[in-house]
């Protein structure tokens, strides 16, 4: 497997350079996103997706995506830059694992600079299926901090084997995207669903047709939470689709709710 939170520090000559790099990309990101005057709401809304953009146009990758938590394994999509980014974080929550999980709850970065590399995987599921889904080959993932704790995290996919950049360097720019997360109001909500503008935005449209799903199965079978989610991903990984794809289907009524064999 790729490198996983580490990264070695710069040596010889260009050392103080390298020490020097993040204070140069951290200030081209934010002067990329830096807010022009009073925004509207429909700018909020578009806030993240101009972020991962942004994302995209500094560092060494092809796409970016950027989620925020509301439980332990409950991410939303708030921002993607291009389709197959949005099915690769749409992946990790189909299949309730992958680099963006583990970097949220361990709060420290995940890169994995060759996903097909054959040294043991961590996630075979989600590895198998991000190759044969999307045209990316490696993965890196940096948590979203607020007073030490992770709200969410950011993913960064490379069409080639690679790193994005320097583990430190990048992470820094974790920084510039809570700050404008936090200006945005998108952390605000924890309990329950999201109530702001960007929840509107169309990265969030399928997963909040998880949560009309979710409350389907439930009644349909006197099940907890936790439990009716499980079923859905338990159904979505059976028919090999993405949970958001077949939560929509369910909610609007184009596939049945799923039960529980009465036998089981």
């Amino acid at each position: 497997m790729g490198e996983q939170s580490r990264d070695r520090e710069p040596a010889g000559p260009g050392a103080q350079q390298g020490r020097n790099k993040p204070t140069t990309l951290t200030a081209r990101f934010a002067a990329l996103t830096q807010p022009r005057g009073r925004a509207s709401a429909q700018e909020w809304q578009e806030l993240p997706d101009r972020l991962c953009q942004a994302l995209v146009q500094i560092l060494p990758v092809e796409g970016a995506a950027i989620s925020v938590y509301l439980g332990a394994d409950i991410s939303v999509p708030v921002g993607t830059s291009t389709p197959d980014a949005a099915t690769a974080e749409a992946l990790q929550f189909t299949l309730c694992e992958g680099p963006c999980l583990s970097s949220y709850i361990s709060r420290r970065p995940v890169v994995i600079t060759d996903i097909g590399s054959p040294i043991r995987n961590p996630w075979p599921s989600y590895t198998a299926q991000f190759r044969r889904r999307t045209s990316y080959r490696a993965v890196a993932a940096y948590p979203l901090l607020v007073d030490g704790a992770a709200r969410g995290s950011f993913s960064l996919y490379r069409h080639t084997p690679g790193s994005p950049g320097h583990i430190r360097d990048v992470a820094a720019l974790g920084e510039v995207i809570t700050t404008h997360l936090l200006d945005a109001e998108i952390f605000a909500a924890q309990e329950g669903l999201p109530t702001h503008p960007w929840i509107d935005a169309p990265a969030t449209r399928l997963r909040r047709q998880v949560w009309r799903a979710q409350g389907m199965v439930m009644r349909a079978n006197h099940l907890t939470p936790t439990q009716a989610l499980d079923l859905l991903r338990a159904h979505a990984f059976t028919a090999e689709q993405l949970l958001d794809v077949l939560a929509d289907n369910i909610a609007e009524g184009r596939v049945p709710v799923p039960t529980l064999n009465p036998n089981h």
